[in-house]
């Protein structure tokens, strides 16, 4: 799931993303939500564009032999689309041209 939120806290969006994996475990604790560390991991980080935000794909990477990356818009949330980059990475960042 991807959340985006206004300046003032207002949810803009919530979506799944294409992957379609299980919400992580949370774990409360004294009235604080924490995610479970032991969850796996989908998302290996984020970019973001003027329009557009990257996702670093771990599911989607995980049979490939390079690194697969989701293309979602900022002002809807909806996935444009995905390349693979023809390498393993374990971040990411896009400098939008």
């Amino acid at each position: 799931m991807v959340a985006c939120f206004s300046p003032e806290g207002d949810v803009h969006f919530l979506i799944e993303t294409i992957d379609r994996t299980q919400p992580p475990e949370t774990i409360i604790s004294k009235g604080v939500i924490f995610l479970d560390p032991s969850s796996p991991w989908t998302c290996g980080g984020i970019s973001l564009g003027e329009s557009r935000f990257y996702l670093l794909s771990l599911v989607g990477s995980r049979k490939k032999a390079g690194s697969v990356i989701d293309v979602y818009s900022c002002f809807d949330g909806r996935c444009l689309y995905s390349f693979e980059i023809p390498a393993k990475f374990l971040s990411i960042y896009v400098k939008e041209p």
